[in-house]
């Protein structure tokens, strides 16, 4: 059988429903899929050339290269929660998965809903995003049941320049967070797996400063890093369940596991916001 190429690595445009191949499957029936493998194995190939071309003199080479050209930010990609002002004082959250189509979509739809009126901007986008018009109608469906708007949107690729310039970045998994880690490494301490940051928001204590800057101070005192590495749960536990190319069911299921997270995420930074 022949393996299936994610739009991302061909070129070619890719429908929301095309069909991905599942390698191995996680706690909830997820699946990390080839491109995510490839796109790890790309970035990691792209940091020792790095690495081998720091060793020769007189090149010159920004630690956050990208392996791969990125797409540009598309009109089109709106969020519902945006500050306006000075971007310090605006908190910006990051959210990660795959396509773009999908998980991602929601956790910013969802996020943003529960934190319009704050000073918190929340975005998305894909370590493969594909070259869609649209989010998958399953995520579609899902937002409407909550009275949230699915429509104005456009899968993006994620660039090293959007993960510096988050406060905060949620991915799908640990998987999506090791990839975006090895192509922004000085972002390591703000990128967590989702499911990890909602523990953090759970058990650590809130900061005694409120507003952006307690939250940029709770982010800081609980690294990423340092969290992953000691929690319970394995890699295949921290991953929220890919419903591409699902039925309503999978759907249903992945917003089961992660609406608790979201809910836990979003009320922690209310009350830091004070």
């Amino acid at each position: 059988m022949s393996e299936p190429r994610d739009a991302a690595s061909s070129g070619e445009p890719a429908q929301a429903d095309e069909a991905v191949e599942p390698v191995t499957p996680g706690q909830w029936g997820t699946f990390r899929t080839r491109a995510d493998q490839r796109r790890l194995a790309q970035v990691q190939a792209a940091k020792r050339e790095r690495e081998a071309a720091r060793a020769r003199p007189d090149v010159s080479l920004s630690l956050d290269a990208g392996p791969a050209p990125v797409r540009p930010q598309q009109a089109g990609h709106e969020v519902d929660s945006l500050a306006t002002g000075d971007d310090r004082e605006t908190f910006t959250i990051l959210v990660v998965c795959t396509g773009n189509v999908c998980r991602s979509p929601y956790f910013e739809r969802v996020l943003a809903a529960d934190l319009a009126g704050l000073p918190v901007r929340v975005e998305g986008a894909g370590t493969g995003a594909l070259l869609i018009e649209r989010m998958s109608s399953g995520t579609q469906v899902l937002l409407r049941e909550r009275g949230l708007d699915g429509a104005r949107y456009r899968p993006r690729q994620v660039a090293p320049a959007l993960v510096r310039e988050a406060d905060l970045v949620l991915a799908a998994s640990r998987e999506h967070r090791r990839v975006l880690v090895e192509e922004t490494p000085t972002a390591a301490s703000r990128i967590f797996a989702l499911l990890d940051f909602a523990d953090v928001c759970a058990e650590a204590p809130l900061p005694r400063t409120q507003g952006v800057d307690g939250l940029r101070e709770f982010v800081a005192k609980s690294p990423a890093g340092s969290v992953e590495r000691h929690s319970t749960r394995l890699d295949a536990q921290a991953e929220i369940l890919d419903p591409f190319r699902q039925g309503p069911e999978v759907f249903a299921r992945m917003a089961a596991q992660v609406d608790p997270a979201l809910a836990t995420v979003a009320a922690a930074v209310r009350r830091i916001m004070g």
